[in-house]
């Protein structure tokens, strides 16, 4: 069986009064065990008490759950605690759990030290140390936040069989750092933190307050330091440390004492008396200065005696009362009223079980109800700021439909509700009754269009079928038809009235324009009525939304393609094409006033919210860009604020027109649903009245402060190369000092903020890394760092609370992250020298290889000095060759005139004496020998060839054919030989020397185009 069964109205009222019964045998051996199963047997019947009389059934608290769908380890709550940091604890029969707004980590019991004792979780304390205490069935636990491991310790050994004697259900902390522990039946035992273990009760007052057998429930220190120790068989015990004095208190039939020994609670009012829960008798009121208890029985109600008071809450003026399967109540100190919240299968997000075994306020204001089989409920302040409606006729009947189009508030506190399919409700708000209201014959079938009351008190209701006038008394006046016709209203059904300050009433009507029904018609004579129409205006064929007439009297039209105003002096409409006719198009919806800006509002389908100046005529626009939930716009309403709230298809926001920040209002703030199907109205009283899918919510603006509270922002999960690490708290700073190798590391965090921690809004930033903040939402609160090269970092997150407003609080995370071996400065330093000193042998070795080098090039350069002499030398002797050459070819030419001329002295000596001829012949004789020797041409062939570069080789070689006469004439051509000097040089004549160039033409077989001279020089 479920636990939801235990917590299941329809359980609870059909056992009501046969639970009770046995309820009261049950208790009177309760004393007897404290078996875990025992809560279990004992919670099945003493919910099922007797039902409350006298008490408002309270429906309009929204819950939040955390369950085990959560993550929580089990719905069965003990109790729920948050430390210094602002985590909330949470124990039940099944764990200890951890919640951060976002996620819960568990504990459990282990083999070895790493866990719980044990799973049955009773209490949780923080000392002023900073350690967590858990205390279980079995045993104590110390739970140390900075390294997340737990130590353990035992009144007596865990294996003894008087495990009541470990069984703690309080623990408190004194001046001198000591622990006061209760337990379930071993009384009270003080236990030393410094030395580890509990003190012996001889040494102790311990034993002299309690008896060792005493059931500890609570234990709570007054205004005065006095301590007060609920028990279950020993009464309630009054222990003045100062004077060792002690008073027990037991129940009486005389005045002024307990009602009941078994003491569950206790808590202190703000008037500084003592409110005391019991399990039979109620709650017990204490007065310090006479001494006396009385009985709390507000107005003599004797509702509390019924049921068993499990936990008490005071805060303020409000007084939270956990029972044993009566739910929660509030009790208001100042006006008495008493409101109960109990589980309801009707009552989406309510209560969800009936038994609250404990309850806790946070500091932001949260209240959490632990309830034994629904887990964790929570709401805060402002979630009861909507309250919810649902249609009910005769009580317990629940409409089909209970969408509202629209409402129309009367006097005496009560609304007029049109509801589509169901005709017209109306709504006593002192009562919450709803009746239905007789229009027409078929008066809940009707689709109510509009409700509007004129300044005559008539009220008129437009339907599908038509327009009814009824008077105040809901009585019908008149009906008037849809039809055609000059005259008539038309056959379109009315979506707006609207009566101007001259008492004229206009009618909106659905793709037909507007009718109006001027005030000297108005029902004057029924059979006179005369509705005039507007065939000629420019929204003819679309529907008109709205009707709004602003401070100087301008009547303003909200029509399906855009803005217009009636000018009264023409009885015509002019179309506004407002700032480059950037509104025409648009459907119009509604208006409102931006008192502030004396700004006219428009709101818009599908463009936002248009702000047009009354001055300039600018027009401005805020949408979703601008933070609006939805462009589709239904409804707008200033309030006595000056703030302008937004009705769209998405939800209900407040818009600020002096700052234009937003505040959206949404499921967290009560409402069952975002989406907004219809509409809202403003009430006389200032509240505001929301029409949805599931009824209809009343809240009043004023209501929704925003909080000034600043969540503080904790690191809820650290890991370095994606291991979970614990971060070190030095001088209250965070640190984390990492290794090379641990340059990829990630923080997860949170601001504890319990209230709608998924609106809370974050920027982180690494300081010497990160060069501006990073804007993060709450689902996306894990950031990560890859490849960091070592340094000194400050990790740095920064938060706003639920309502948006960012705090001046800011987590810090102090990194340093050593730098790898080769970038330290003590191995640059090592490094450099060890750089010099390998430079030195580096440049050592380089001296020597360039010594090396440079006597090698030396050697080298010398032979390269002795080739160039030697080939100077060469080239020299071949210039003086060449010299010796020229000089001899000189000699030779010289010498082949000599025989020129000696041919003419010898043909001279023809004619001279003999003796003279003899002897000069002689001597000419002597010189031809000489002179024409073979070897003396070719020794000039052999000059003119090294001359010209082995001219001569070259030309025999290329023209074999050649004499050596051919090659002596080329080699005086060469030399640049005229033909004579050639007959000259030669000794022949110049016929002679022509013949011989015209036989070495042919034999080179030059081309007519050439002359010798030109080739053989070229050659």
């Amino acid at each position: 069986m479920s636990s939801s069964f235990f917590c299941n109205p329809t359980f609870t009222k059909v056992f009501d009064f046969f639970g009770y019964c046995f309820f009261m045998l049950i208790s009177s051996f309760r004393s007897f065990t404290n078996k875990n199963f025992f809560p279990v047997f004992l919670f099945f019947f003493s919910f099922l008490a007797l039902p409350t009389t006298g008490v408002s059934q309270y429906e309009h608290f929204r819950f939040d759950y955390l369950t085990t769908r959560s993550g929580l380890s089990q719905n069965h709550v003990n109790c729920i605690f948050q430390d210094h940091d602002g985590f909330i604890w949470i124990g039940t029969y099944n764990g200890l759990n951890r919640y951060d707004g976002y996620n819960i980590k568990s504990f459990h019991s282990s083999d070895d030290s790493d866990g719980l004792t044990q799973d049955a979780i009773n209490v949780i304390f923080q000392d002023s140390q900073g350690f967590i205490w858990i205390g279980t069935d079995l045993g104590l636990n110390k739970y140390n936040p900075s390294n997340g491991i737990f130590s353990h310790y035992y009144n007596l050994n865990p294996d003894s069989t008087l495990n009541v004697e470990n069984n703690i259900r309080t623990i408190y902390e004194d001046s001198n750092a000591n622990l006061w522990v209760g337990f379930y039946g071993g009384g009270i035992k003080i236990f030393d933190p410094v030395k580890e273990k509990f003190l012996k009760p001889e040494t102790l007052p311990g034993e002299e307050i309690l008896p060792g057998h005493a059931m500890v429930n609570d234990f709570y220190v007054d205004q005065s330091g006095n301590y007060w120790l609920g028990t279950e068989n020993a009464g309630l015990v009054e222990y003045h440390p100062q004077t060792k004095k002690i008073i027990r208190h037991f129940s009486g039939n005389q005045k002024g004492q307990l009602s009941d020994d078994l003491i569950s609670c206790i808590t202190r009012g703000k008037d500084g008396n003592l409110w005391i829960g019991t399990w039979n008798g109620g709650i017990n009121i204490y007065n310090p200065s006479t001494g006396l208890f009385y009985p709390f029985k507000p107005d003599g109600a004797e509702i509390f005696t019924q049921k068993p008071i499990t936990s008490l809450l005071i805060e303020n003026d409000i007084v939270w009362i956990g029972t044993m399967g009566g739910g929660v109540y509030s009790y208001n100190t100042s006006s008495g009223e008493i409101a109960n919240l109990v589980s309801d299968s009707g009552h989406q997000q309510g209560l969800n079980c009936n038994i609250v075994w404990t309850i806790f306020k946070d500091i932001s204001g949260v209240i959490w109800l632990g309830t034994y089989g629904g887990g964790v409920n929570m709401f805060y302040p402002g979630s009861d700021a909507f309250y919810s409606y649902r249609v009910k006729i005769d009580g317990h009947k629940l409409m089909q439909s209970s969408v509202i189009s629209t409402s129309l508030e009367l006097s005496d506190n009560k609304l007029l509700l049109g509801i589509l399919g169901e005709g017209v409700i109306l709504f006593d708000r002192k009562t919450e009754t709803f009746l239905s209201v007789s229009v027409g014959r078929d008066a809940l079938s009707l689709n109510v269009r509009f409700l509007f009351q004129d300044k005559d008190g008539d009220i008129w209701i437009s339907t599908d079928k038509g327009v009814y006038l009824l008077d105040e008394e809901l009585k019908q006046k008149e009906f008037f038809p849809l039809k055609k016709g000059e005259g008539n209203l038309g056959d379109k059904s009315v979506y707006s009235i609207f009566q101007d300050n001259r008492g004229n009433i206009w009618f909106g009507l659905w793709g037909a324009g507007v009718r109006m029904l001027p005030e000297k018609d108005l029902l004057r004579n029924t059979d006179e009525v005369f509705f005039r129409s507007f065939d000629n205006a420019g929204f003819v064929g679309n529907t008109v939304w709205d009707f709004y007439q602003d401070k100087q009297g301008q009547l303003w039209i909200g029509a399906g393609n855009g803005v217009y105003r009636y000018d009264y002096k023409k009885e015509e409409f002019v179309h506004e094409l407002v700032d480059g006719s950037r509104l025409t198009g648009f459907s119009i919806s509604s208006f409102s006033e931006d008192v502030i800006n004396n700004r006219l509002v428009i709101g818009t389908y599908g463009r936002g919210v248009a702000f047009l100046d009354m001055d300039d005529g600018s027009l401005e626009f805020i949408d979703e860009h601008s933070g609006l939930l939805r462009n589709e716009v239904l409804n707008l309403y200033t309030d006595s604020s000056g703030n302008l709230w937004i009705c769209t298809s998405n939800g209900l926001s407040r818009y600020d027109p002096r700052n234009g920040q937003f505040r959206h209002i949404n499921v967290e703030m009560g409402m069952q649903e975002n989406e907004l199907l219809n509409d809202f109205w403003s009430l006389t009283s200032g509240e505001i009245l929301v029409g949805s899918n599931y009824g209809f919510y009343i809240f009043n603006p004023s209501g929704l402060v925003d909080s000034p509270f600043e969540p503080n922002i904790v690191i809820t999960d650290f890991q370095v190369n994606n291991e979970e690490r614990s971060l070190i708290e030095h001088d209250n700073q965070l640190v984390a000092v990492l290794r090379p190798y641990e340059n990829t590391f990630s923080f997860e965090f949170a601001a504890l903020d319990f209230r709608m921690s998924n609106k809370i809004e974050y920027q982180y930033k690494l300081d010497g890394f990160d060069p501006n903040w990073i804007d993060v939402h709450a689902g996306n609160r894990r950031v990560t760092y890859t490849n960091m090269d070592g340094g000194s970092y400050v990790f740095k997150v920064r938060a706003s609370n639920s309502d948006g407003q960012w705090t001046g609080k800011e987590r810090r995370v102090f990194i340093d992250l050593a730098k790898p071996f080769y970038k330290r400065l003590g191995f640059k330093a090592i490094f450099v020298v060890f750089l010099v000193v390998l430079i030195f042998v580096f440049a050592k070795v380089k001296e020597q290889k360039v010594k090396a080098r440079l006597q090698k090039r030396n050697d080298l350069y010398n032979l390269d000095l002795l080739r160039n002499e030697r080939d100077e030398l060469d080239n020299r002797l071949k210039e003086k060759e060449k010299e010796f050459a020229s000089v001899k070819v000189f000699i030779r030419e010289k010498e082949e005139r000599l025989l020129a001329l000696r041919d003419q002295i010898a043909e001279a000596l023809q004619m001279a004496r003999p003796e003279v001829k003899k002897t000069v012949g002689r001597f000419l004789g002597q010189i031809e020998r000489e002179i024409n020797e073979l070897e003396a041409r070719q020794e000039y062939l052999n000059n003119i060839n090294l001359l010209y570069g082995g001219y001569i080789e070259r030309l025999a070689k290329t023209y074999p054919r050649l004499s050596q006469k051919d090659l002596l004439i080329c080699a005086y051509i060469k030399s640049g030989k005229s033909n004579k000097d050639i007959a000259v040089q030669m000794a022949i004549s110049s016929q002679s020397v022509e013949m011989s160039r015209y036989r070495i033409r042919k034999k080179m077989n030059l081309d007519s185009s050439l002359t010798l001279n030109d080739f053989l020089v070229r050659f």
